[in-house]
C-alpha cells in the first residue's frame, strides 16, 4: 500500500530519482558571489629618487631672460620708409635736368620689372612734378623721374643686402631699313667741283648750304631724289645700284653739277615751282573746288612718314609727348635751317609739290604751301 507521501503512482523499475541533498548545501556563513566584478590589484610603481629630485630642481630653477632679437633688414627698411613718409605735394617743384618721367601707374609698372620691386608706399616717398594730364587737361598728373626711381631701387637693394636685377633686355629688332637706319648704307661722294659753264656769280663751294630746304632727311629714296632736285633716274643710277637709299647731300651736289652750277640749278627749281602753281590753278578752275591734293606726291614711304606724324600730333592734342617728338625728329630731322636772306641766297633749292590751303579766316585768300612743309614766300621762293 502506498505511503501517504507518495503520489499514488508506482515507481518505474530501474529509474533512480534525484533528490536534493540538503546536507550538501553551503553553510550560511560562507560568502555568496556578487554581481560587481572584482577590482584588479594596484600596480606599484618604483620611483627613482634621483629623477624626482632633478624635476624638482628644474621647477624651482629661475629661467634666464632671452637676448633681444635683432630686427631683420626688411624690418629696418620698412621703418626707414615709414619714417620718411609720403612726399608732400609742391606744385612749383620741377625735376632737374628734364629727365624721362612716368605717371604713377606707369612708374609702378616700370619699378616692378626690377628686383627688388618697389611698393606703392615706397614710390610715394619720391618727389613728383605736377603737370596737366595729357588726356584730361583739367586733371593734374604726377610725373615721377626715372632717375629718382632707379636711385630708390638701388637704395632698397643696399638696405636689404641684395643685388639689383634688371629685366632682360628685349631682343634687338629686325633691321628696319629706314632712312635713319638703312640696311645698306648709301654711297657718299663728299667732293663738289663746279662745272666749267657755272655762272660767274655762283658762291664758292665752301659757302654753299647743302642742307635740304624742305626734306632734311640724311638718306632719301630714288623717287624722292628725282622729284626734289629735278633730275632723271639715269643721272643717279650709279648711286641707286649701291643702295636703295641715296645720300641727300651727294644727290644735291650731283644735281648742281648736272644743271650747270649753283645759280642755274636754283633757276630750274624756281621755274618748276611756277609751272606747278599754274597747273594747280588750272585744276581748280576746271573743277571749281579745291580737292586738297598737291600737284605731285612724294614716294609712298615718305608720304606715310608724314601721315604718321600728323596722326600722332592729333592724338597728342597739341601737348608735347615723347612719341610726337620722335616722329618730329623722323619727319623734320636736324636743326631748322636759316630763314634769313643769307640762308635763302646760299641754299641749294629743293622742289616740293605745291598746294593751297584755306586759312579758315573770313575774307582771307587761299594760301600757297610747300607739300608737308612751310608756307610759300614769294620773295624768296621765286628768286634764284
Amino acid at each position: 500500500m502506498p505511503s501517504a507521501g507518495s503520489s499514488g503512482r508506482p515507481a518505474r523499475a530501474g529509474t533512480k530519482r534525484n533528490y536534493r541533498d540538503d546536507s550538501s548545501s553551503e553553510p550560511e556563513d560562507s560568502p555568496r558571489p556578487s554581481n560587481t566584478p572584482a577590482k584588479p590589484p594596484k600596480k606599484r610603481v618604483k620611483v627613482d629618487k634621483g629623477e624626482g629630485e632633478s624635476d624638482a630642481k628644474k621647477s624651482t630653477r629661475s629661467k634666464k631672460p632671452k637676448a633681444p632679437k635683432e630686427p631683420s633688414k626688411k624690418k629696418l627698411w620698412d621703418d626707414r620708409i615709414k619714417k620718411r613718409g609720403e612726399w608732400i605735394q609742391d606744385r612749383k617743384y620741377k625735376h632737374q635736368g628734364h629727365p624721362f618721367t612716368f605717371t604713377k601707374s606707369k612708374a609702378l609698372e616700370y619699378a616692378k620689372q626690377f628686383e627688388p620691386k618697389l611698393t606703392e608706399r615706397e614710390l610715394l616717398t619720391l618727389a613728383y612734378e605736377t603737370r596737366p594730364n595729357p588726356i584730361e587737361g583739367y586733371r593734374a598728373s604726377h610725373e615721377y623721374s626715372v632717375n629718382d626711381i632707379d636711385a630708390l631701387i638701388q637704395e632698397k637693394a643696399l638696405a636689404l643686402g641684395v643685388t639689383v636685377k634688371a629685366p632682360q633686355p628685349p631682343p634687338p629688332p629686325p633691321p628696319s631699313d629706314d632712312w635713319w637706319d638703312p640696311l645698306h648704307p648709301p654711297l657718299i661722294v663728299p667732293d663738289y667741283t663746279p662745272p666749267e659753264n657755272a655762272h660767274p656769280d655762283d658762291p664758292s663751294p665752301e659757302d654753299i648750304i647743302w642742307d635740304g630746304e624742305h626734306i632734311r632727311h640724311r638718306n632719301i629714296l630714288l623717287q624722292d631724289a628725282c622729284l626734289l632736285y629735278c633730275v632723271n633716274e639715269d643721272d643717279l643710277r650709279d648711286l641707286a645700284r649701291h643702295s636703295r637709299w641715296l645720300d641727300r647731300e651727294t644727290v644735291a651736289k650731283r644735281a648742281v653739277f648736272l644743271h650747270g652750277g649753283f645759280k642755274r640749278h636754283n633757276e630750274i627749281i624756281v621755274s618748276r615751282r611756277k609751272e606747278a602753281m599754274e597747273a594747280y590753278r588750272a585744276k581748280v578752275a576746271v573743277r571749281n573746288f579745291h580737292d586738297g591734293e598737291p600737284t605731285e606726291h612724294y614716294s609712298l614711304y615718305l608720304e606715310g612718314l608724314f601721315q604718321k606724324r600728323q596722326k600722332v600730333a592729333k592724338e597728342s592734342r597739341g601737348l608735347e609727348t615723347i612719341l610726337k617728338q620722335m616722329w618730329d625728329e623722323r619727319c623734320f630731322p636736324g636743326p631748322e635751317h636759316d630763314y634769313s636772306e643769307n640762308g635763302y641766297r646760299l641754299r641749294v633749292k629743293q622742289f616740293a609739290p605745291m598746294i593751297q590751303y584755306d586759312e579758315r579766316d573770313y575774307g582771307c585768300e587761299w594760301r600757297w604751301y610747300h607739300h608737308w612743309g612751310r608756307c610759300f614766300e614769294g620773295r624768296w621762293d621765286l628768286t634764284a
